[in-house]
């Protein structure tokens, strides 16, 4: 009786982390949706933990459908971040400004991960000491 109960649950849950990755950690991948989500929520990064101190829920960068599987778009990041000069402003002391580049407007998520270990894009060809939250 308890399962025609959950199996409906696990159904929706899996539509969402559909496409959804878990940190290679050696340990056997879960595998029923809510583990997945579960072990999605444990290995997230300080930056995940951070916009959850600031009351910034789950929803508020992947929308009320909790699309876990796509990357909020850029504008979702400025919306809250303001607009990419301003970012540029503030990281002005860092050199170079990982934000004022030659490459221009790079997207946040090319960078910036909420669920995965950030990187410096820049390091694809350069070689800088930076540390990218």
């Amino acid at each position: 009786m308890r399962w025609i109960l959950i199996l409906p649950l696990l159904f929706i849950m899996a539509l969402f982390v559909d496409g959804l990755s878990v940190p290679d950690t050696g340990a056997a991948s879960p595998a029923n949706p809510l583990d997945l989500l579960l072990a999605h929520t444990a290995n997230s990064t300080e930056f995940h933990q951070r916009h959850q101190s600031f009351g910034v829920e789950c929803a508020s960068c992947h929308g009320a459908e909790l699309a876990f599987s796509t990357v909020p778009p850029m504008a979702q990041c400025l919306s809250c971040h303001g607009s990419y000069e301003d970012l540029a402003e503030t990281t002005a002391d860092q050199i170079p400004n990982p934000h004022h580049s030659h490459m221009g407007e790079v997207t946040c998520t090319d960078c910036h991960s909420e669920h995965q270990e950030p990187r410096l894009s820049c390091n694809q060809c350069h070689v800088f000491e930076m540390v990218v939250p």
